[in-house]
């Protein structure tokens, strides 16, 4: 065994850096579910910037620095405490906010969020023709927002 370490320690090095980095400083999630459409697909993969609010000591949850808020707009993920699967989202309201959906709209502390409806555009192909595509403008937490999707 202590010649098996010895032969791999810069392997074991950087699988130990690998997982300081991941717990620590970023990370990586693949995209679980189509809820996120059309900004993130399912399947695509997301880098998870985790110095965004809090530093934590690697491999641990223990907080040694907090860095910052969530705001509306954000995307997070997390794991779910019902099965363990790691979500992605977009924060739609804060602490002390009232969310309802009302006929389909979503109203935050009794005003409707705003954004566009999609429409279609034409999005060129690698055979040189053209295939429609969905744009949409998002508007969120007074930022504006561009995306184009294929359906």
């Amino acid at each position: 065994m202590k010649h098996w370490i010895r032969h791999n320690r810069g392997f074991l090095v950087f699988l130990l850096c690998l997982g300081f980095f991941r717990t620590a400083i970023a990370d990586w999630n693949p995209i679980p579910s189509a809820s996120m459409r059309p900004t993130l697909l399912e399947g695509d993969v997301v880098l998870v910037n985790r110095l965004a609010y809090d530093f934590k000591l690697p491999l641990t949850d223990v907080s040694v620095a907090h860095l910052g808020e969530p705001s509306r707009g954000d995307v997070v993920t997390f794991t779910s405490p019902a099965d363990g699967v790691r979500l992605i989202k977009r924060l739609v309201a804060l602490p002390g906010d009232v969310v309802e959906l009302r006929d389909e709209v979503l109203v935050i502390n009794g005003q409707p969020a705003r954004y566009a409806d999609p429409q279609r555009v034409a999005e060129p192909t690698e055979q040189g023709g053209t295939t429609p595509a969905v744009q949409a403008r998002e508007h969120f937490a007074g930022h504006a927002r561009a995306i184009q999707f294929l359906p």
